[in-house]
């Protein structure tokens, strides 16, 4: 009786075991694949406080004699770096009129700022904008 067992198992597999199958080879493949990227905006400042000092105002090295008064600048003074991956604007403005000496005020509106670096276009570079003070 094992015999015959074994026959049909035999004869079952020579059957149904080697039968062929028709398949295909991909040559690509398509899975959707969902990732969360955290939104992310770095904003750096090298310095807290702009100051001017006397010698910044001195004409006979960068500042400027105008009719209105004396045209003092310091390029590079603020550094600004801003990167992120998501759309944003830069604003500068100030907290209040700046302070002089002897309790004297300077109006923001006299103040004025340009950009420059290797993002910004050369007609930027050389365009002049006046420092407002912010809203509270």
């Amino acid at each position: 009786m094992n015999g015959r067992k074994w026959m049909m198992l035999c004869l079952l597999v020579f059957v149904f075991g080697v039968c062929p199958v028709d398949a295909q080879v991909l040559d690509t493949a398509e899975i959707q694949v969902i990732v969360k990227i955290p939104q992310i905006l770095l904003v750096r400042v090298n310095t807290a406080e702009l100051v001017f000092e006397e010698e910044d105002f001195d004409t006979t090295q960068n500042a400027v004699m105008t009719e209105e008064g004396i045209l003092a600048s310091k390029m590079g003074a603020v550094e600004i770096e801003v990167a992120g991956n998501v759309p944003h604007a830069l604003y500068i403005s100030a907290a209040e009129d700046f302070r002089g000496p002897n309790g004297t005020t300077l109006p923001s509106s006299q103040m004025q700022f340009r950009l420059n670096g290797s993002t910004v276009s050369s007609i930027d570079e050389d365009s002049w904008h006046t420092l407002m003070t912010r809203n509270a």
